[in-house]
């Protein structure tokens, strides 16, 4: 019987999972077979036909075509195309919403939120569509003039991973669509469904608004000739960039083969994130922000929380509350489409296991867990989020455990200038080796109240992947953001007029 929320969304329990444009999906049957599950109780959701060679060749050869029709498309017009599929997606956001949540596990808020995330990246594009702008110089040469204007790159081709499988589509084919480039998509066989529904909610809508198929997908099986298919994708230069999102070590892969064949690529990779609590920082601020960063989607995210390095004057404080809101968390784990839980399972029975064997491995290094730490259901995806605090000792297992819903903390010593500002005051400790130096860092954080001298020391010499800082006053939350910069002088001006502005 097919699911309700298949049903809502036109979708059947044998779907094509090969949309080959001009209206017709692929009808293979003999490329293996995806049967994604439903991570909460293991049911079969539905069993999509994988593709073969000879469909992604076709797929590859009517992309080109559309892209010679596309490219020459009127930006703002090409913008009308995205509006009409983030408008589609707007109405269709529950039910998307609840198969995302379903097929990956992630709570039901968190899934309309991906939904909604398409939406809001469908309005930037609209907006950019009138807004691809070039430059006009002026040229050495006499009687010359010089200007600037943008390209369509061509075919794009996203690889993205179960964890956010239809925002980071998204994020890809919708601005790319508004720039008069064609997109192929590749999702993970862990969620196939969520991608097909996609692709159908925006190519419905693009064919009733008169525009052409912009929008095609291939499924790859999990054996080798699924494997196979997706090198192919990443090796042919028909394919002017791969976005590819996923692993750390599958990513350096990805991105070495696009640069031997001179592609592009774009890579959204693994993180093993920290996040530092300084002594001013306001903890009403920051438990929040830990556990969620840490829980969110089940630890399952590039961006989720590994690590927590305190000031050790707000340790056990910190550390305690962490501890209760764990545990507030553990009684509200199950079925993510239930409101009344608060986090859903591991995508996989496999992920269950890599979460059990990070625990031993975290024992192993003299960890000591604080909560949590075992599987609800071993047959499912259910498991307890867990807190523990290794030596520090820059272990390298214990640095590179997998996703799994888990913090290591850290307490540090003080005064803060000595202990993580600058981080390379630290030799022997494992803070400045794990932050300044971790090469798969992507959200480290720094949570404090004001923004005096030392603050500012951390942002210009630690050279943190990201810092956020957040400056409490009568005029709300200020946002910091800093991406990897050798030189954060400009920043640090702006900082220092904020702050007098502030203060």
């Amino acid at each position: 019987m097919t699911h309700p929320v298949l049903t809502a969304l036109g979708l059947t329990d044998t779907p094509s999972g090969t949309y080959l444009g001009n209206g017709e999906w692929a009808s293979t049957s003999d490329a293996g077979m995806l049967e994604p599950i439903n991570p909460t109780d293991g049911e079969v959701l539905a069993r999509v036909p994988a593709s073969s060679q000879a469909d992604y060749d076709k797929i590859v050869e009517r992309a080109q075509a559309a892209f010679k029709v596309w490219r020459t498309t009127p930006a703002p017009r090409r913008g009308e195309a995205v509006r009409l599929c983030a408008d589609a997606l707007r109405t269709h956001k529950d039910a998307l919403g609840s198969l995302v949540a379903l097929e990956m596990g992630k709570s039901k808020p968190e899934g309309d939120g991906e939904v909604q995330e398409m939406i809001d990246i469908g309005e930037f594009a609209v907006g950019l569509s009138r807004q691809l702008y070039g430059l006009t110089m002026h040229s050495e040469r006499p009687g010359h003039r010089m200007y600037e204007q943008w390209q369509p790159l061509g075919i794009v081709g996203v690889i993205s991973a179960f964890n956010f499988p239809v925002a980071v589509w998204a994020w890809n084919a919708l601005v790319a669509a508004a720039c008069g480039d064609i997109v192929i998509w590749k999702p993970s066989p862990k969620t196939p469904l969520s991608a097909i529904a996609s692709i159908k909610i925006c190519n419905e809508a693009l064919r009733k608004g008169g525009f052409p198929d912009i929008f095609f997908l291939f499924n790859g099986s999990d054996n080798d000739a699924g494997t196979e298919l997706a090198q192919n994708f990443v090796d042919d230069k028909r394919i002017g960039l791969i976005s590819f999102t996923g692993s750390t070590k599958v990513g350096r892969h990805v991105g070495e083969r696009v640069a031997r064949r001179l592609g592009r690529s774009l890579l959204e990779l693994g993180g093993n994130n920290a996040m530092i609590v300084d002594a001013s920082a306001d903890l009403k601020l920051a438990i929040p922000a830990i556990v969620f960063g840490a829980v969110g989607t089940a630890g399952q995210r590039c961006t989720s929380t590994r690590r927590v390095f305190i000031h050790e004057s707000i340790h056990d404080d910190v550390l305690a509350k962490l501890v209760a809101a764990y545990k507030q968390v553990e009684g509200k784990i199950g079925d993510p489409t239930d409101p009344a839980n608060l986090m859903g399972p591991l995508n996989s029975a496999d992920a269950v296991q890599a979460y059990l064997a990070a625990i031993e491995k975290a024992k192993a290094a003299g960890g000591k867990i604080e909560t949590g730490g075992a599987a609800i259901d071993p047959d499912t995806g259910e498991a307890r989020p867990w807190i523990f605090g290794p030596p520090l000792d820059g272990s390298e297992g214990v640095r590179r455990l997998p996703v799994g819903q888990w913090i290591g903390w850290w307490g540090l010593p003080g005064p803060w200038q000595q202990a993580v500002g600058p981080m390379q005051f630290l030799p022997a400790t494992f803070a400045a080796w794990a932050i300044d130096r971790d090469e798969d860092g992507m959200t480290n954080v720094v949570i404090w109240r004001d923004l005096a001298e030392r603050q500012r020391r951390v942002l210009l010499e630690s050279r943190l992947l990201a810092v956020e800082g957040r400056l409490e006053c009568q005029h709300g939350v200020m946002h910091l953001i800093a991406k990897r910069l050798d030189n954060l002088t400009p920043l640090l001006g702006t900082l220092e007029t904020r702050s007098r502005d502030f203060h």
